[in-house]
């Protein structure tokens, strides 16, 4: 069989397998497809952003110090986040000119490349969070009891810190692929049990623990490795 049969008999066998066709974006019209992938992609922006405002609405009944320690501890956050978003985006373009050129194999291969360096990554800078996450709150210069407060976020943020990147390296795979709606949709869930476990989790209602600006961090953390 030559090569051309070979890739139709293995669009044929997956079409039968999952039961649905992949779009595929290397055909039809541009704008179209530009679309198809631009909109779940800004809604998954927007979701991404919802944790941290998610989490600052509930921290804001325990008083300004935990609302100035959640925003402290987001800016450290977003440094490392900046470090991820580069490494999701390369992935993304990889994974896409690997499907564009019909290499399966290869796209495999990166993507599991990919989570390897993530997972990687993730344990180095939960260590060094762990170890200097108070210390780099304390450039920012904030009172003690913020201090304090922010560095117990900022400790249970980096534990869980693969949780971040493995959302993002997934989804980015994922779009590279062509598939922009499954990430929006992984997103949207984990925004939804985000939303749902901080009121449990910060004010320990029922047989919850009462554990305030750490809850926030946790509700976050067990959001995003549901989501991965």
């Amino acid at each position: 069989m030559n090569a051309t049969g070979g890739r139709a008999s293995e669009l044929v066998v997956e079409k039968e397998a999952t039961g649905k066709r992949r779009r595929n974006l290397t055909e039809g019209g541009i704008f179209r497809n530009i679309w198809a992938l631009a909109i779940p992609m800004m809604l998954s922006n927007l979701l991404e952003t919802t944790f941290d405002v998610v989490n600052t609405i509930f921290v804001g009944r325990l008083g300004p110090e935990a609302v100035a320690a959640v925003a402290m501890g987001g800016t450290i956050l977003f440094a490392v986040m900046s470090l991820l978003i580069g490494l999701a985006m390369s992935t993304t373009a990889m994974v896409a000119r690997a499907i564009g050129a019909r290499d399966q194999e290869r796209a495999n291969s990166i993507a599991m490349q990919t989570l390897l360096l993530g997972g990687v990554l993730s344990a180095a800078l939960a260590l060094i969070g762990v170890v200097f996450g108070r210390s780099f709150l304390g450039i920012l210069s904030p009172e003690p009891d913020v201090l304090d407060l922010g560095a117990g976020y900022l400790r249970v943020q980096f534990i869980g810190i693969a949780g971040m990147f493995y959302l993002f390296l997934v989804n980015a795979i994922l779009r590279g692929a062509g598939d922009a709606v499954t990430p929006m949709k992984i997103l949207g869930l984990s925004t939804l049990l985000n939303m749902a476990l901080d009121p449990l989790l910060i004010f320990g209602p029922w047989i919850f623990p009462r554990l305030g600006v750490v809850g926030a961090a946790l509700s976050t953390v067990i959001a995003r490795f549901i989501g991965v």
